[in-house]
């Protein structure tokens, strides 16, 4: 919960996200209460987004546009841990009220975005468990692979890697490298160094932030 915390206090430089907004949701949440994560998030974006439509109705479109913004980042954050809460069919609803409130954020920005469709194939990143307070994440995050172990989990992920298209990227890479990361130590540089279109890689100091 902390790491998505930080994440949300990260959106908040680009308005996506208020910090005071954040703080006290957080500090109703006790830690490892994915379904009290959920109710809270939820909550929250459904008062941003009630906000939001009062200042479209009234004309106001630059404070309708932050509030959707606002509302769309809460309602995804509501679904993060929604497999282990009461209900994980909830999942669903709250990534289209998400999408919704996104939507509408899009259509107030001047001039209003385009929306488009690009088709990807999907990869998804592997974890590494700490603890019993991320037993439920760690068994949502199984799902996908049909692992039925953490060890199965883990051999499956090692499966998932990009050494064999990597040299295929023309478009410009930039390539953040910050110290103490915990997801891919180290990584960074085997990118940079496996890549062969035009690239930049910049260090990211704790001291600096």
């Amino acid at each position: 919960m902390d790491f998505e915390t930080q994440i949300l206090l990260g959106c908040c430089h680009y308005g996506a996200a208020d910090a005071g907004e954040i703080l006290a949701t957080v500090e109703r949440v006790p830690s490892g209460d994915f379904e009290q994560w959920y109710q809270e998030w939820f909550a929250l974006g459904e008062r941003m987004q009630a906000i939001a439509e009062r200042c479209a109705a009234s004309g106001h479109r630059v404070s309708a546009r932050k509030a959707f913004l606002r509302a769309a980042t809460y309602f995804s954050a509501s679904a993060v841990f929604i497999d282990g809460t009461q209900d994980p069919s909830r999942g669903v609803p709250a990534w289209k009220r998400h999408l919704r409130c996104w939507e509408l954020f899009c259509s107030h920005l001047n001039p209003p975005a385009e929306k488009v469709s690009i088709p990807y194939e999907f990869m998804e990143e592997g974890l590494r468990p700490s603890g019993d307070a991320v037993r439920q994440n760690v068994e949502w995050r199984m799902k996908p692979y049909l692992a039925e172990s953490y060890d199965h989990l883990f051999k499956k992920v090692r499966q998932y890697n990009a050494r064999d298209v990597i040299q295929q990227i023309q478009c410009p890479l930039f390539i953040a490298d910050p110290d103490d990361e915990q997801f891919w130590s180290g990584q960074s540089q085997e990118v940079y160094d496996a890549l062969v279109c035009p690239k930049t890689i910049v260090r990211f100091t704790a001291t600096g932030g």
